[in-house]
């Protein structure tokens, strides 16, 4: 935990080399584990943010979430409910499903979005045990119901998903800011960009 508090504080201060020690160490350490590969991905998007597709940066990136997904596998094959592989299976097919959309893989990415939205379901549940949970739960509650406020061509189809509450989302987030380790960047970020939306704020570039 300690190396892995260590090397997020970098990556999310931009500054690669020292978040590499860190991971590095990680990897020696937990050979097996989704944390070291998904970290080096996490690493080289924010080094390089923002990042082309046609990229050896982003083969790079793509390969370490491929790794960190064959691991979370692994762990899921022993334990399917176990709570570290739930939450790096969501998040690394969360990922990849944004990475195959923005590369025209439409049936890749809807296959990946398909696969992160079980796990989301399963992570509503879990907040208690983890705070990284809370900011999937958060973005979904929000957004579940903002989304089709904002798109209501979309409002027919939503029926088929859990329903939302934008005030629990926001707070969800707050919490995931406050107290998650992988994605408490992520979580203040969008909670930044939501509470400038809802007062109408510019956010800054």
């Amino acid at each position: 935990m300690d190396l892995i508090k260590k090397g997020t504080f970098h990556i999310y201060n931009t500054d690669y080399k020292k978040a590499k020690v860190y991971i590095d160490q990680l990897q020696k350490l937990l050979p097996k584990h989704p944390a070291a590969p998904m970290m080096y991905a996490l690493n080289i998007n924010w080094s390089q943010f923002p990042l082309e597709t046609d990229t050896d940066e982003f083969a790079a990136l793509k390969n370490h979430l491929l790794t960190a997904l064959e691991r979370t596998e692994v762990k899921l094959e022993k334990d399917e409910d176990d709570i570290e592989g739930i939450f790096f299976a969501m998040a690394i097919h969360s990922w990849l499903a944004q990475f195959y959309d923005e590369d025209g893989s439409t049936f890749k990415a809807l296959g990946s979005a398909k696969r992160a939205y079980n796990y989301m379901k399963k992570g509503f549940d879990l907040t208690d045990r983890s705070p990284e949970f809370y900011f999937s739960t958060g973005l979904y509650n929000y957004y579940r119901v903002q989304y089709p406020e904002s798109n209501p061509v979309y409002k027919p189809f939503m029926w088929f998903f859990r329903n939302g509450d934008k005030a629990l989302g926001l707070k969800q987030l707050k919490i995931a800011s406050a107290k998650a380790l992988f994605t408490r960047a992520e979580a203040s970020m969008y909670l930044a960009h939501l509470i400038c939306d809802m007062k109408r704020i510019p956010y800054p570039p």
